[in-house]
């Protein structure tokens, strides 16, 4: 798998990124939490996980699609064998 086709580049001219400051030092914000929420925003527009446990819980929702297990308990927890 070439990691590299996953990469995608973007640039910001000058003008954008000065109007960008102007807005993170308005809001009292520094860039990088601007950043974490305009990035958050795309992820979550694309449909992609945006927190570790969203990312986790869509994973194991394909692998329990793709799994043909025979779901006689259908999730429900075992009951605990009795200590010896």
């Amino acid at each position: 798998m070439n990691l590299a086709s996953f990469r995608q580049l973007f640039s910001i001219d000058k003008p954008l990124l000065e109007v960008l400051y102007e807005y993170s030092r308005d809001n009292r914000t520094c860039f990088d939490d601007l950043y974490d929420e305009v990035l958050r925003d795309l992820m979550k527009n694309k449909g992609q996980p945006i927190t570790f446990h969203e990312d986790l819980r869509q994973s194991t929702k394909l692998i329990a699609a793709k799994d043909p297990v025979d779901n006689a308990h259908n999730g429900e927890r075992l009951p605990k064998k009795p200590r010896a």
